[in-house]
Order: C-alpha cells, then sequence, then structure tokens
C-alpha cells in the first residue's frame, strides 16, 4: 500500500504545477528619443519632459541650485534652467558625487580623495581622507566641514 502512495503522491504534484507560459510576441522596443518623448507627453502631460542631454551615456543626475547636474564617468556637465551646458569638468577619477547647497563634492574611494567644487564645478578644495574611512563622506553646504564614518 505505501509503495502505492508514493507514484500517486508524485502525479498529483506534478499535476498541480503551473505550465509554462510562452509568448510569441516581440519585447516592446523604446523607439527614437523623439517616439519616446512623444510617448511621456501622451501620457503624462506637462508633468514630465524629456529633454535631448549633451552627454551620449548619463549615469547619474542631480538636481542643484543652479541647474542639473550630469554624470558620465569621469564627465561632469551642470545644465542651466533652459537645459543648455553652463560648465563642466572632467575628472581623473570616475567619483561619487553628493550636492549638498552650493557644494558639489566628488569623492574617489580607491585614494580617498575627496574635491570640493562650487556650484559652477570649479575646483576649491582636495583632500585626502584618513584609510578608515568608511563609505563616503558628507560634506556641508557651504563646504567648510567634512563628515565621515569610520570603521573603528
Amino acid at each position: 500500500m505505501k509503495l502505492l502512495l508514493i507514484p500517486l503522491l508524485c502525479l498529483l504534484l506534478a499535476g498541480c504545477s503551473a505550465p509554462a507560459v510562452h509568448s510569441a510576441e516581440p519585447a516592446e522596443t523604446l523607439g527614437t528619443s523623439q517616439e519616446i518623448a512623444a510617448s511621456l507627453q501622451q501620457q503624462y502631460g506637462s508633468t514630465v519632459e524629456a529633454v535631448s542631454l549633451p552627454l551620449a551615456s548619463v549615469q547619474q543626475m542631480w538636481s542643484t541650485d543652479t541647474g542639473i547636474l550630469l554624470q558620465s564617468g569621469q564627465e561632469l556637465i551642470l545644465l542651466d534652467e533652459n537645459f543648455q551646458p553652463a560648465a563642466s569638468c572632467t575628472l581623473d577619477f570616475i567619483p561619487q558625487i553628493a550636492v549638498s547647497g552650493q557644494t558639489v563634492s566628488a569623492f574617489d574611494p580607491v585614494t580617498r580623495q575627496l574635491l570640493l567644487l562650487t556650484a559652477s564645478l570649479q575646483e576649491t578644495r582636495r583632500l585626502t581622507l584618513p584609510p578608515e574611512l568608511s563609505g563616503a563622506p558628507f560634506v556641508t553646504s557651504d563646504g567648510s566641514a567634512v563628515f565621515y564614518c569610520t570603521d573603528r
């Protein structure tokens, strides 16, 4: 009797599993930037706006007091209120960026270098932080103080 229960239980469990779903429909493509902009305009009206950016690949964007900051690898570009380039700089490392008030900080976790930049991306200070640093540092909005955590 016990030998008969095992195959019946297997058949019951196999019959209860959900069948695999296969779709013959092609994946949706995004289309051109104009098509994407038109689609966003149609869906959201003036709430969402698509703009053409001066970089081929934007990894991150931040809102600053003076515009929008874009990062693409080592390159930073500040856009004005009309989405036109207002300032730019190319760093010698790929930074972790933080924006606080009028200060933009660019941190290199490999060398522990911290660059303090003005809102127009001009370097004001370069600091080397101690080896016991853990994570990324925090810079006050006026750039006068740097805070960081340690593992100890």
